[in-house]
């Protein structure tokens, strides 16, 4: 547990911050006190006769603090009227500008699929051969690879055996598991 100390500086700040709240708390007491005094009723001596004439001072009016406030005037706004105008202005619009729409290309396939020159959308032919001559698995009307390779039986003596082994390798990419 921490402890705190104070100085002798705010000890002292702190019991005469003490005292003067204590002094304006009853100094309006001290005021109202003499008021409900009872007079003194002791009887009154014969003093001689040079006593001094008391002179009463009258009492001191404060007067309420004279604070001029500007008079208020409001004035009307101002309006004015817009200027008649017998016919209405010109406006003019801008230039349309159109632009031909070009011109579709026409579907260089006929209904049945294939264009002028006998090839479907992905490049084959009506027997699945493309522009080279290979069908859709890469393999040739005579059953052979660009590198050689057999699709059964035995390779062209001029294969590539690396890519031959490498294609044999591959497993079935076909849906049936083919």
């Amino acid at each position: 547990m921490s402890q705190w100390r104070r100085s002798s500086r705010t000890v002292r700040q702190s019991v005469l911050l003490a005292a003067v709240a204590g002094t304006v708390a009853l100094a309006p007491a001290a005021l109202v006190i003499p008021a409900f005094a009872t007079p003194d009723q002791t009887p009154a001596t014969t003093a001689p006769a040079t006593i001094a004439p008391v002179t009463t001072v009258p009492p001191v009016t404060t007067a309420p603090p004279v604070t001029t406030v500007p008079p208020v005037t409001t004035t009307p706004p101002v309006t004015t009227t817009p200027p008649v105008t017998t016919k209405p202005p010109v406006t003019t619009e801008p230039p349309v500008t159109t632009h031909p729409k070009p011109a579709e290309p026409e579907d260089p396939y006929g209904p049945d699929g294939y264009d002028v020159w006998g090839y479907d959308r992905w490049g084959y032919d009506r027997w699945g051969f493309d522009r080279w001559g290979y069908d859709r698995q890469g393999y040739d009307v005579h059953g052979y690879t660009a590198q050689g390779c057999a699709r059964s039986g035995e390779d062209r003596p001029d294969a590539d055996r690396v890519a031959c082994d490498l294609r044999r390798a591959r497993p079935s990419t076909g849906s049936a598991g083919s």
